[in-house]
This record gives C-alpha cells, sequence and structure tokens, in this order.
C-alpha cells in the first residue's frame, strides 16, 4: 500500500512539474482542469443545478410581488438578510457559490421578469477559482446577459467586485475582470459602480472582524457602510436601497 501511494505522490509531482514547466498552468488554472476532468461534459449543469433552482425560487417570488427593482448576484448579496436594508425598493435575487457562466442557465427566469433597473453584483466566486472560465470568456457571458437585459428595455448598474482578502482570492483576477465590467458597461449603455475600497481588505486590517467573517463575506456594519456606498453612486432613476426621514 505504501509503495502504492509513492508513486501515486511521484506521478503527481512529475505532472505538476511539466504543467508548470511546459505549458505555465499553475495550480489556480489546474484547479480548473481538475474540476473539469472530474464533471465531464455536463460540467454546467452539474454546477450550476442549485443555482438555477434558487433564482427559480426568487424570480418566482419577485413575480408574485410584481417586483420592479432586483438586486442580483452570489453570496455576497444574499448575506443582505434584513427588510432594514432594503426598505421596499428592492428584490434579491441571489445564490451562494453562483459564477458568471451559470448566467447561461438561470438568466431566463430574470428576463421573464423584465425588471426596470437591476444591479448586478456577481463573479467573485470566480476569482476565486470556483469557475473554469478565463476573464475573457467569463466576459463573453456577462456581456451576452446584459444585452438581453437591454433588449427588454432593463436599466442596468453593473457593481465592480471587491478585491477581498488576499489569501483567498486572486486579486489580479478580479482586477482583469473589473477592467473588462468597466468596458462592458460603457459597451451596453449600463451604470458601473467601482469597487468599494473599504473592502479591499488587508491582513493584519485593524477594523477586520468587525467588518467581514472571512475576508469576503460581511457583517452588519459592513453591510450597512456598503449600501450607504452605493447608494451614493446610483443613478437617479434607481432607487435607493436605505431609507432615511430625508428619502421618505
Amino acid at each position: 500500500m505504501k509503495y502504492i501511494i509513492a508513486i501515486v505522490i511521484t506521478a503527481s509531482v512529475f505532472v505538476y512539474g511539466v504543467l508548470v514547466g511546459e505549458y505555465q498552468i499553475f495550480p489556480f488554472e489546474q484547479l480548473q482542469l481538475t474540476k473539469q476532468f472530474i464533471a465531464g461534459d455536463n460540467w454546467l449543469e452539474k454546477r450550476c443545478h442549485g443555482h438555477v433552482k434558487r433564482y427559480a425560487f426568487f424570480a418566482q417570488i419577485a413575480k408574485e410581488g410584481n417586483a420592479k427593482h432586483v438586486f442580483f448576484g452570489d453570496s455576497v448579496v444574499d448575506g443582505l438578510r434584513s427588510e432594514n436594508f432594503f426598505g421596499i425598493a428592492y428584490s434579491k435575487m441571489a445564490s451562494s457559490g453562483n459564477i458568471v457562466e451559470c448566467l447561461d442557465l438561470i438568466g431566463s427566469d430574470l428576463i421573464a421578469l423584465k425588471p426596470q433597473n437591476i444591479i448586478i453584483y456577481l463573479g467573485g466566486n470566480d476569482a476565486d477559482g470556483q469557475g473554469r472560465q478565463s476573464v475573457t470568456e467569463l466576459s463573453a457571458s456577462y456581456l451576452t446577459f446584459i444585452e438581453k437585459l437591454n433588449a427588454i428595455g432593463t436599466n442596468v448598474v453593473i457593481h465592480g467586485i471587491h478585491r477581498g482578502y488576499p489569501g483567498t482570492r486572486d486579486q489580479s483576477y478580479a482586477d482583469d475582470l473589473n477592467d473588462s465590467l468597466r468596458n462592458i458597461a460603457g459597451t451596453t449603455n449600463s451604470h458601473f459602480i467601482e469597487p468599494f475600497g473599504l473592502l479591499d481588505f488587508a491582513e493584519n486590517q485593524a477594523n477586520f472582524d468587525e467588518l467581514t467573517y472571512d475576508g469576503e463575506h460581511l457583517k452588519a456594519a459592513a453591510y450597512l457602510q456598503w449600501l450607504e456606498y452605493i447608494d451614493r453612486n446610483l443613478p437617479e432613476s434607481f432607487p435607493k436601497f436605505l431609507v432615511t426621514k430625508n428619502s421618505k
């Protein structure tokens, strides 16, 4: 048994060396290749199966409430569980672990809803290595989704992805993705909101424990400041998140 384990380890090291030395494929990319190999041709359907159901559930709730304004995204959006954050304006459509490529399967529920306004925060999980697309491939999926929203007259706000904590997020990927999202916003007449600098977490940050659980997912204090930031940067045609005495 020990002999077999030694052979497996040796072979793994050899393959790693070939990928790095010959093809410049590093651990982040190897993770994607491994996941594709295990899942086979049905990778996307398997990866997005739960998200498809969850978005359909949110879409049905939004439809019954005749929702006109949607906040769309992943676990960072889904973590907004208090109605005090939303007032009465926005319906949440979010699924933890969602990636941009899943838009190819989940977008139809949102399109059928025909919202007036939508804010999109999506791509963080891709920057964490949970997807399989390069920034170029991801951008093509994202652009197609925005064009479908444009076609039904929905006003779109694209929110840049927070750089998060360097220990868990590929910040270079996040930076490249944000550059691409800025371009998509410009070419589709969408509005782009820059990533909120407070949520670009650094090692030994003094207020880390006050704002976040893990450098990506937010606590109430961070959500409050983030939504205040979004409200300051929304187009006038979009309702605000935080209901104040001055906004009633």
